[in-house]
């Protein structure tokens, strides 16, 4: 799920799909889609997984970050190619214009229960140990 800031301030939750590519979190999306609207007025965001049970089975994961349009060509033909090959899919492939965003991660956790028991981990940009882990 993508949460975004709409024009007048209200948050917008939308499904999305993403990538990560070379080492960073892409994006791709439909072409002057509300939620790429949302993210060239304000590049704020925040991308999470769905919850499937209260007992966070499969664990919940959260990033906080700020989006960026990508533009550069041969960035956005590589990323369709890794797309292609990882899922047999690729806009570039369509011929229809589409918007694509890289993630700058400013915050990342992850939580879950075990046993009853709470795990979790947190990161934030320029932590220099990594990993927090809080139970």
């Amino acid at each position: 799920m993508l949460g975004t800031i709409r024009r007048d301030g209200s948050p917008r939750v939308s499904p999305v799909e993403f990538f990560i590519f070379a080492g960073e979190l892409y994006l791709g999306m439909i072409w002057q889609s509300y939620k790429a609207q949302d993210l060239q007025r304000d590049p704020r965001c925040m991308v999470m997984s769905t919850v499937h049970d209260r007992m966070l089975k499969d664990g919940e994961f959260k990033i906080a970050g700020i989006a960026a349009e990508v533009t550069d060509e041969a960035e956005r033909q590589a990323w369709s190619a890794a797309l292609l090959e990882h899922m047999g899919f690729s806009p570039e492939n369509g011929g229809e214009p589409y918007h694509l965003f890289k993630i700058g991660i400013l915050t990342a956790s992850f939580a879950k229960v075990e046993n009853a028991d709470w795990f979790r981990l947190s990161w934030r940009a320029g932590d220099q140990a990594g990993l927090a882990h809080g139970g």
